[in-house]
């Protein structure tokens, strides 16, 4: 999540409104073996959560 200004323009004229978080939601293709594909989505129903939730969390982890 990012803090930032959302900017909405209704009818020609420009709303500011400031959010506490805003979330911009973007795909993400990766090249990996099926192999690792396999196992990583095994991997991610034994721990109840979607692979996407993993790298996400991961990638989360890593940029802070």
């Amino acid at each position: 999540m990012v803090k930032k200004y959302c900017r909405i323009t209704i009818k020609n004229q420009i709303h500011v409104f400031i959010l506490n978080t805003c979330k911009i939601k973007t795909k993400l293709t990766l090249i990996v073996k099926k192999f690792t594909i396999v196992k990583s989505k095994s991997y991610a129903k034994q721990t109840g959560r979607s692979l996407s939730a993993i790298v996400k969390n991961y990638l989360d982890k890593i940029t802070q």
